[in-house]
């Protein structure tokens, strides 16, 4: 049973603390895979930024092997045809792309790596009066080449190689369904209890490839023998099976009318239609008013009981029977895909390996002069606040309780001889988007509001040709799906033979094809990461500003006030420090972000995709009709526009939450990170325990005034000592 547990405070208020179970669950599996020898093995022979680096040399040496013996085998089993396309497998069938979701984030915590800079890259950068970015993967860093040129240039091959993983692997495996093109014979009730019909009536054939004048391909006594093998199909799921653009699993259908008069000697065979090509490959289901559009949709499905047939003097249907075949698809590779796909495996790789030698051979060059330290990367805002605290920057000193913003402004372009002290001034509660700067935040969420905007601007593009000639509604939309092919919804090169150049497509044809179905996924990774870094600078904002201390009470004495871990990547043993991954974003708002981004690329890959249909004719031949194209799906455009709303109106939320202490906002910014760490006496080792920002006590307890009668100058800064919140109105240095 769970009980309440009570804690007394010194002030005497009683707080209750609820159980919360699924808070231990977490943590449980943590200590079970900490206690895993593999794991503590791994953890000690490498440590750090180490870590995480060689995972993902083994991560990346594993998919390219996979890749290079999938490519072989499949090579050897089936060649790929003249449009590049091989058969793996033939049957029931999915697709799996759970390796490009893993190559994304190996992507972006190395890129992340490759961007961070190091201790004496910083140091280098602040006696030029320059700053840099950390803990996030910057631009700024690069641009201004304060990383150095060689992982500069590898950063630069890693953001290349990137690019051909995001517009091909999805599509290096593709599901490709098997379609049936199929006859359809309208006859009487008596047909199928085996009554004689006129057998040399000639069975007119509506919709046919050859025009008009087309007949029905075999003896109609053939299949009136065969009848009893058809499966009965109500008047709903007739229409359901077969107002499809591609039929799988069903062929032939003959659907039975009522006979206006009783039939006791004969039937009648009225006529048939070919079915299952084309833009509209239903058109025997529908009015002639309706055939070339969408409206046949809502008029089909106007009654579920009564269908009503639009030929032959509109009689009642009573029922179908539709000829079952195994249903079936196919597993194909495209080759050129996979080639390009393991040579920007292979690329990558090497890019790790490069990485994990450049940094580990710069620890190794100044391990003999203790300079160690000065050449780890920092990742996350505790390595540089630990960093900074061991050894302070005198670049920085004197200037306390500056911000990003007045880095931003010039400060140092100000303040290159001497730095004036500064006077404290009472922040009000600002919200986290501060942190990015307003202009990177507004370019920011302008890109984000074009994901939204994308689907609805095509959409608009498409809303006079879907209502006004397609006549589109509800109805239609409903039974097309989500990510279902459609003979309307193509662009593209033609896939296999196209009429007017009888050439057939080649493997570039089909390469172009699945670059265009990919594009918006490449779009939404490079928004992800723009989006990403936001988010890691604001969250870290946010963890920095928990750091302050807490004000004076009315006695004039500093409330007491806990003191914070810094959460570094290679946490010192035998320290109040805590180990943390390389992106600081707190579960909660990792899991959501996550599921949302996950979501919409799933859904943008149904509502543009690429489509490849094998159609089959009457006697099992591919035929002309078969699609290697890129689609396009209403409902999943529909879909994408709600989901990446929702994901807008989370940014949104995510940069209007305010602060919750007003301290300086030093968010990524190196100048700020490094001026509010200096501890009046840094043996103390502060970077070893839990630390706060303020005034330190001791500084104001023995604050005297000077022989002109001024106040002292005060210093803010991080510290393991008693400190409390800075004054108004007075001066810091």
């Amino acid at each position: 049973m769970s009980q309440n547990v009570v804690s007394v405070h010194p002030g005497g208020h009683q707080t209750t603390t609820h159980p919360q179970p699924c808070r231990k669950v977490w943590p449980a599996v943590t200590a079970w895979w900490s206690k895993l020898r593999v794991v503590v093995w791994f953890e000690a022979t490498f440590p750090g930024w180490e870590y995480g680096v060689v995972w993902a040399i083994i991560v990346g040496m594993l998919v390219l092997c996979c890749n290079i013996v999938f490519i072989a085998i499949a090579w050897t089993k089936h060649q790929p045809r003249l449009n590049g396309l091989g058969k793996l497998l033939e049957g029931p069938c999915d697709k799996i792309d759970w390796g490009s979701k893993l190559a994304h984030g190996v992507i972006n915590v190395l890129s992340t790596l490759l961007a961070s800079p190091t201790r004496h890259d910083i140091d280098i950068a602040h006696k030029k009066r320059q700053w840099v970015d950390i803990g996030i993967s910057s631009w700024r860093n690069i641009w201004q080449r304060h990383i150095g040129i060689d992982r500069i240039i590898c950063w630069a091959l890693l953001a290349i190689s990137s690019a051909p993983l995001h517009l091909v692997w999805n599509s290096v495996i593709i599901f490709s369904p098997i379609a049936y093109q199929y006859n359809q014979l309208t006859v009487s009730e008596g047909f199928v209890r085996g009554l004689p019909f006129d057998k040399d009536q000639k069975v007119v054939m509506q919709f046919a490839e050859e025009g008009a004048g087309s007949q029905w391909p075999d003896n109609v006594q053939f299949l009136q023998d065969d009848i009893h093998t058809y499966e009965n199909l109500s008047v709903t799921d007739c229409k359901k099976a077969y107002a499809q653009h591609y039929i799988r699993g069903r062929a032939d259908v003959v659907v039975v009318v009522e006979p206006t008069v009783p039939e006791i000697n004969s039937s009648t065979v009225f006529g048939g239609a070919f079915g299952g090509m084309g833009a509209f490959p239903y058109e025997w289901l529908c009015p002639p008013e309706s055939r070339q559009n969408l409206e046949c949709y809502r008029q089909l499905f106007q009654s579920n009981t009564t269908w009503i047939f639009p030929d032959y003097g509109n009689p009642k249907v009573a029922y179908c029977l539709s000829r079952k075949i195994p249903e079936r698809c196919t597993l194909e590779y495209a080759s050129m895909a996979a080639i390009v796909t393991i040579g920007a495996n292979f690329f990558k790789v090497v890019c790790f390996m490069v990485t994990y030698w450049l940094l580990k051979r710069n620890n190794s060059n100044n391990a003999q002069t203790g300079n160690r330290n000065k050449h780890t990367p920092l990742i996350t805002t505790g390595d540089a606040l630990a960093s900074f605290l061991e050894d302070p920057d005198p670049e920085t000193f004197g200037m306390s309780i500056v911000e990003k913003a007045d880095f931003q402004h010039g400060i140092w372009d100000l303040r290159w001889v001497h730095i004036n002290p500064i006077p404290w001034r009472e922040r009000f509660s600002c919200a986290q988007f501060r942190a990015i700067g307003l202009r990177r935040w507004l370019t920011g969420i302008t890109i984000l509001s074009l994901i939204p905007l994308a689907p609805a601007l095509f959409l608009f593009i498409k809303l006079r040709w879907l209502r006004d000639e397609l006549k589109l509604n509800t109805g239609a939309i409903k039974q097309l799906g989500i990510g279902n092919p459609s003979g309307l919804f193509l662009f593209g090169e033609w896939s296999n033979w196209d009429p007017a150049r009888v050439v057939p497509q080649t493997r570039w044809g089909v390469m172009r094809n699945v670059i265009q179905a990919n594009t918006p996924q490449l779009a939404l990774s490079m928004a992800y990461y723009l989006w990403n870094s936001h988010m890691t600078v604001m969250i870290a904002a946010y963890e920095y500003d928990m750091y302050a201390a807490t004000t004076k009470g009315a006695d004039g004495i500093p409330l007491p006030t806990d003191r914070r871990s810094l959460y570094v990547t290679n946490p010192q043993v035998g320290t109040d420090q805590k180990a943390t991954p390389f992106l600081v974003v707190p579960f909660k708002y990792w899991i959501a972000n996550s599921v949302l981004w996950s979501v919409l690329h799933w859904l943008a890959s149904q509502a543009v995709f690429f489509v490849r249909v094998d159609m089959l004719n009457h006697w099992k031949q591919v035929s002309l009709f078969s699609v290697s194209q890129v689609g396009y799906s209403i409902m999943g455009f529909l879909c994408s526009f709600a989901v990446s709303f929702i994901v807008f109106g989370f940014a949104m939320w995510i940069g209007a939450k305010k602060f919750r202490n007003r301290m300086p906002l030093a968010a990524t910014c190196s100048g700020a990170l490094s001026a509010a760490c200096h501890p009046k006496d840094p043996s103390l080792k502060h970077y070893e325990k839990k630390v706060h920002w303020g005034i330190e006590t001791e500084e104001v307890q023995y604050e005297e005034e000077t022989d002109s009668g001024e106040r002292r100058l005060l210093r803010c800064t991080f510290t393991s000592l008693d400190a409390c919140y800075p004054y108004s109105d007075r001066l810091y240095a």
